[in-house]
């Protein structure tokens, strides 16, 4: 029996940095990811790792500390998100004919 440690990490959006001085901040975002992974991974001194991840950057820096530190693990990716729907909410950009840049933001 093993005991599981939920942990989240920083990760910054490319869809709400786009044209601002964040957009600095995405792919070093990426090594960050990658060092907090790892921190929890031996700082808890896990016997593996389960790591679910759903962007650009964040399925290679899931998979960036499994070979840093030769641990067992997955690195899985989570999928895209769907359109949102909320109560009294148009989706504009939802339906046939979706275009994937949109979803992946």
């Amino acid at each position: 029996g093993g005991r599981a440690f939920v942990a989240g990490t920083p990760i910054i959006s490319d869809g709400m940095t786009q044209g601002t001085a964040g957009m600095r901040y995405s792919l070093p975002s990426r090594d960050l990811i990658a060092d907090c992974i790892e921190t929890m991974h031996e700082g808890y001194a896990a016997d593996a790792i389960v790591a679910l991840a759903g962007c650009d950057k964040s399925v290679p820096a899931a998979a960036m500390p499994l070979a840093r530190s030769n641990a067992i693990g997955l690195a899985l990716y989570g999928g895209t998100a769907q359109p949102g729907r909320c109560a009294g909410c148009v989706n504009t950009s939802g339906g046939a004919g979706l275009d994937g840049a949109v979803v992946c933001e």
